[in-house]
């Protein structure tokens, strides 16, 4: 009996529906370069997938990030922490970001500074009903901070989060007063 062979192009469409369809991965780039802060004691909380690119432990100030993961069939999510600031200070605020490479492609975000690591519990549903799509701005104006993010849909995502410390104009405008 005689097993008919399959022809390099019907494989090579299999392997490309596979990779289009099935295998999420996300790059996340942390853009430090415009903040004063070092951001340090870097760590992944929460996540499904592989890390192709390892979590830096520590982002100084002018430097940037790259973290890439990957997931097969399932959607691809995470979480990281750094702390903010003088390593050698206790109590020190948490840059948190998270992120969610859906499988309808529809990706989400969100990024926040908190004294608490998040509840890992609740991560998911966090994502799902508040994660940001697109790009947005987000202000900290008790840490003088602000936080540009975008995210890329689909299969093959970029989420890019710049981390900027606010100068003199920035917190005299951010001032609610009237002179």
């Amino acid at each position: 009996m005689m097993i008919p062979s399959i022809p390099p192009s019907a494989l090579s469409s299999v392997s490309n529906l596979f990779q289009d369809n099935l295998v999420k991965k996300i790059t996340i780039s942390i853009d430090n370069t415009q903040s004063r802060n070092m951001l340090h004691h870097g760590k992944r909380i929460f996540g499904t997938g592989k890390l192709i690119k390892p979590l830096p432990v520590m982002i100084s100030r002018g430097e940037m990030g790259f973290i890439e993961s990957k997931s097969i069939i399932e959607k691809a999510c995470g979480i990281v922490i750094y702390e903010i600031g003088d390593e050698r200070m206790d109590n020190l605020p948490l840059l948190i970001v998270g992120w969610r490479v859906s499988l309808t492609g529809k990706n989400k975000w969100f990024a926040s500074i908190s004294y608490e690591p998040p509840d890992e519990r609740f991560i998911k549903k966090y994502l799902k009903e508040n994660g940001i799509t697109g790009t947005n701005t987000l202000d900290f104006n008790e840490h003088m901070m602000t936080i540009y993010g975008s995210i890329s849909d689909g299969n093959n995502a970029e989420l890019n989060i710049c981390i900027r410390s606010w100068g003199l104009l920035d917190i005299f405008f951010s001032q609610k007063t009237l002179f």
